[in-house]
Protein backbone atom coordinates (compact mmCIF):
# COMPACT_ATOMS: atom_id res chain seq x y z
CA UNK A 1 0.00 0.00 0.00
CA UNK A 2 2.60 2.70 1.01
CA UNK A 3 4.42 2.15 -2.38
CA UNK A 4 1.18 3.00 -4.16
CA UNK A 5 0.68 5.99 -2.24
CA UNK A 6 4.09 7.27 -2.35
CA UNK A 7 3.57 6.36 -6.12
CA UNK A 8 0.36 8.22 -6.47
CA UNK A 9 2.15 11.27 -4.81
CA UNK A 10 4.95 11.62 -6.73
CA UNK A 11 2.78 11.18 -10.00
CA UNK A 12 0.90 14.43 -8.71
CA UNK A 13 4.44 16.39 -7.96
CA UNK A 14 4.14 16.87 -4.42
CA UNK A 15 6.09 16.79 -1.44
CA UNK A 16 5.23 14.98 1.57
CA UNK A 17 4.51 18.19 3.56
CA UNK A 18 2.31 19.22 0.65
CA UNK A 19 0.45 16.08 0.28
CA UNK A 20 -0.23 15.63 3.80
CA UNK A 21 -2.09 19.09 3.65
CA UNK A 22 -3.85 17.86 1.57
CA UNK A 23 -4.97 14.64 2.52
CA UNK A 24 -5.52 16.15 6.11
CA UNK A 25 -3.12 14.59 7.92
CA UNK A 26 0.60 14.34 8.93
CA UNK A 27 4.00 14.27 7.38
CA UNK A 28 4.91 11.73 9.67
CA UNK A 29 1.65 9.49 8.88
CA UNK A 30 2.64 9.76 5.00
CA UNK A 31 6.17 8.92 5.68
CA UNK A 32 5.54 6.10 7.84
CA UNK A 33 3.19 4.48 5.55
CA UNK A 34 5.10 5.25 2.65
CA UNK A 35 8.30 3.55 4.45
CA UNK A 36 5.40 0.39 5.28
CA UNK A 37 5.93 1.16 9.06
CA UNK A 38 2.31 2.17 9.96
CA UNK A 39 -1.44 0.84 8.82
CA UNK A 40 -3.70 3.49 8.66
CA UNK A 41 -7.07 4.22 9.75
CA UNK A 42 -10.23 3.96 8.19
CA UNK A 43 -10.34 7.51 7.56
CA UNK A 44 -7.18 8.60 7.24
CA UNK A 45 -6.75 6.21 4.56
CA UNK A 46 -10.02 7.40 3.07
CA UNK A 47 -8.45 10.99 2.88
CA UNK A 48 -5.66 9.68 1.14
CA UNK A 49 -7.47 7.73 -1.22
CA UNK A 50 -9.50 10.92 -2.01
CA UNK A 51 -6.49 13.10 -2.80
CA UNK A 52 -5.25 10.82 -5.11
CA UNK A 53 -8.51 10.70 -6.82
CA UNK A 54 -8.30 6.72 -6.39
CA UNK A 55 -10.66 4.02 -3.75
CA UNK A 56 -8.82 2.87 -1.04
CA UNK A 57 -9.64 -0.85 -2.37
CA UNK A 58 -6.92 -0.28 -4.87
CA UNK A 59 -4.46 1.03 -2.01
CA UNK A 60 -5.07 -2.04 -0.10
CA UNK A 61 -5.29 -4.18 -3.01
CA UNK A 62 -3.50 -2.72 -5.86
CA UNK A 63 -6.67 -3.92 -8.32
CA UNK A 64 -10.41 -2.87 -8.41
CA UNK A 65 -13.31 -5.15 -7.92
CA UNK A 66 -15.24 -2.86 -10.19
CA UNK A 67 -13.68 -2.71 -13.43
CA UNK A 68 -16.07 0.10 -14.80
CA UNK A 69 -14.31 2.41 -11.99
CA UNK A 70 -11.83 4.79 -12.96
CA UNK A 71 -8.00 3.59 -12.79
CA UNK A 72 -5.77 4.51 -10.26
CA UNK A 73 -4.29 8.23 -10.02
CA UNK A 74 -7.75 9.09 -12.42
CA UNK A 75 -7.25 12.62 -11.18
CA UNK A 76 -3.93 13.22 -13.62
CA UNK A 77 -6.13 12.94 -16.79
CA UNK A 78 -9.18 15.48 -14.88
CA UNK A 79 -7.54 18.94 -15.77
CA UNK A 80 -10.33 20.99 -14.09
CA UNK A 81 -10.10 18.86 -10.51
CA UNK A 82 -6.50 18.66 -10.64
CA UNK A 83 -7.12 22.25 -10.81
CA UNK A 84 -9.37 22.32 -7.85
CA UNK A 85 -7.29 20.22 -5.93
CA UNK A 86 -3.73 22.47 -6.45
CA UNK A 87 -5.91 25.43 -5.82
CA UNK A 88 -7.31 23.94 -2.29
CA UNK A 89 -3.34 22.37 -1.67
CA UNK A 90 -2.43 26.19 -2.27
CA UNK A 91 -5.00 27.81 0.08
CA UNK A 92 -3.90 25.23 2.97
CA UNK A 93 -0.36 25.97 2.39
CA UNK A 94 -1.06 29.85 2.68
CA UNK A 95 -3.43 29.13 6.25
CA UNK A 96 -0.98 26.67 7.58
CA UNK A 97 1.92 29.50 7.14
CA UNK A 98 0.08 32.76 8.80
CA UNK A 99 -1.53 30.44 11.70
CA UNK A 100 2.53 29.57 12.37
CA UNK A 101 3.28 33.67 12.02
CA UNK A 102 0.53 34.21 14.38
CA UNK A 103 1.87 31.64 16.69
CA UNK A 104 5.18 33.05 16.30
CA UNK A 105 4.00 36.42 17.43
CA UNK A 106 2.07 35.35 20.55
CA UNK A 107 5.13 33.89 21.79
CA UNK A 108 7.61 36.93 21.03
Amino acid sequence: MGRRIRKGREALGLKQEEFALLANTTVQTISETECGKRKLYADTLFSIANALGTSTEYLYTGKYADSSLPGPYAILGDNKHAEEILGTLVKLVEENNRNRAEGVKDHV
